[in-house]
């Protein structure tokens, strides 16, 4: 790791959030519990993260992302945030947060750009192939790119299309069109005319312009009717990754929470709520999708609805939805994780030589909050640890 890299660490830490990278170098602790849950991989449906807020709930949502990553599978990644557009009740949303943050194995880069860019060499290499069975040949209905059985959303369809046969700036309209897709609601227009009628050149779309503009058809919608296409989409990143030779497609969801303290209108939690579990049903998308929330999630959705008097048979699963529960860290286990951090903040501030001396106190910091009852004593601890390395740091100065 280099200095500004450990820089970046130790400012994360420093404020009490996991790092964005190198988080396996910073899990410490449970690997039974950890390999049980990484093998959860394989498979479809939904599973409920339980961790204590501010024990390892956001940590254990990177670790899981980096070690997907490592595994061969593609990611979409989704911190709800009601207050910055990523509502679970609004489908389009969560369908865009993951169009601009889609990570792939062994790249740096993220989003639909690096996602598209990635198929569209595969299907570049294809054409000359002209094998009947390869992936994108079905994909593309032999080259003519006029149909294809294999997408369930229209717009994903015509959007990798135009994305395989144009320029730069129908890729520029394309990404921001996908990544802020309520932005066009009402200029539909404009994006039939760019990636369909000014590209006929390069394939033949049997429809007519009168059914793609079609309000009811929602072709270029992903809010209407029923959020249908945003279900659509996240099926059919499953199977252009996997299509692609990725392991599978993977989602992960951070800040549930935010959907019972942040997402203030009733309606609006309820259809959270029904989107919730049609992640877990058996006839929903298909796609393996990780949910961190806290140990009580179930029972504050519950006493939520009971006390708005919104409580029915239809909310019952909430009860019962699969769930893993990763245990809190005890003192051992912060004591490692202290000396990863520490031999990071040597790197970060370049006294290595001499951070090693701060290590006998930092134990005994962790002994002390590693005894307390507070649900957030990892993060408090973790801060604290980080607070005596930067007075060690100071005071050598």
């Amino acid at each position: 790791m280099d200095r500004n890299e450990a820089l970046k660490v130790i400012y994360a830490f420093r404020n009490g959030i996991p790092p964005e990278s190198r988080v396996s170098l910073f899990t410490v602790g449970r690997q039974t519990e950890l390999e049980e849950l990484t093998r959860l991989f394989d498979g479809e449906g939904g599973l409920l993260l339980q961790a204590n807020s501010g024990s390892g709930k956001t940590h254990l949502f990177r670790f899981l992302r980096e070690k997907a990553l490592a595994d061969g599978f593609a990611v979409g990644s989704i911190t709800l945030d009601s207050s910055a557009e990523v509502k679970l009740n609004r489908m389009d949303q969560i369908v865009a947060a993951v169009f601009r943050d889609i990570q792939l194995p062994g790249m740096e880069e993220r989003g639909i750009r690096a996602f598209f860019d990635t198929l569209c060499r595969q299907i570049s290499d294809a054409r000359y192939s002209r094998d009947p069975e390869n992936f994108w040949t079905r994909l593309t209905n032999d080259w003519k790119w006029d149909s294809s059985d294999l997408l369930q959303s229209p717009a994903l369809y015509i959007a990798l299309r135009a994305w395989s046969c144009g320029g730069d700036s129908e890729k520029d309209l394309i990404e921001d069109w996908l990544s802020y897709p309520w932005n066009y609601y009402t200029n539909r227009k404009d994006l039939h005319r760019r990636l369909i009628a000014d590209m006929k050149a390069h394939f033949k779309d049997p429809r007519p312009p009168s059914a793609l503009l079609d309000v009811r058809a929602g072709t270029f919608n992903f809010q209407e009717p029923g959020y249908v296409q945003s279900w659509a989409a996240l099926s059919d990143l499953r199977t252009l990754s996997k299509g692609a030779g990725f392991k599978d497609f993977i989602l992960l969801f951070d800040e549930v929470e935010d959907i019972i303290y942040n997402l203030g209108n009733l309606k609006w939690q309820q259809i959270a709520f029904r989107n919730l579990l049609r992640f877990f049903s058996s006839d929903g998308i298909g796609v393996k999708s990780f949910f961190a929330v806290t140990p009580d999630f179930e029972q504050k959705c519950r006493e939520l609805l009971v006390k708005r008097e919104k409580w029915s048979e239809e909310f019952a699963p909430l009860e019962s939805l699969p769930r893993f529960r990763i245990s809190p860290l005890g003192a051992e286990e912060l004591k490692e994780l202290a000396g990863r951090i520490a031999e990071v903040h040597g790197t970060a501030y370049e006294w290595e030589d001499k951070v090693k001396e701060a290590l006998p106190e930092i134990e005994t910091i962790v002994d002390r909050l590693s005894a307390s009852p507070e649900a957030d004593r990892t993060r408090q601890t973790v801060k604290a640890i980080v607070e005596h390395l930067d007075q060690a740091y100071e005071d050598t100065e």
